[in-house]
């Protein structure tokens, strides 16, 4: 129980961490790149870039469901990580 505390404590102290999608930075430029935050409304949001860059047929585009899973994975792994420290 102690060290689910200070695990908790550790995590607040961290806050959300910032996600870093592999290979993103090969299909947007800086300016163009969506802010993309753990959460439903960011994997929205680049679904969406991805759908204003390539269209309809985005998935269909070398990478693209690579940055999509590794999205995807990154979301799970923060939300069981805070989930665990809350409980």
């Amino acid at each position: 129980m102690k060290n689910r505390l200070l695990i908790a404590k550790k995590i607040a102290q961290m806050g959300v961490p910032e996600m870093k999608v592999r290979g993103i930075e090969n299909v947007f430029k800086p300016e163009e790149m969506p802010a993309i935050e753990p959460t439903p409304l960011g994997r929205h949001r680049l679904v969406q870039a991805l759908k204003m860059k390539y269209g309809e047929m985005y998935k269909n585009k070398r990478g693209v469901k690579e940055i999509i899973q590794d999205f995807d994975d990154q979301h799970s792994l923060i939300k069981k990580t805070l989930e665990y420290g809350v409980k």
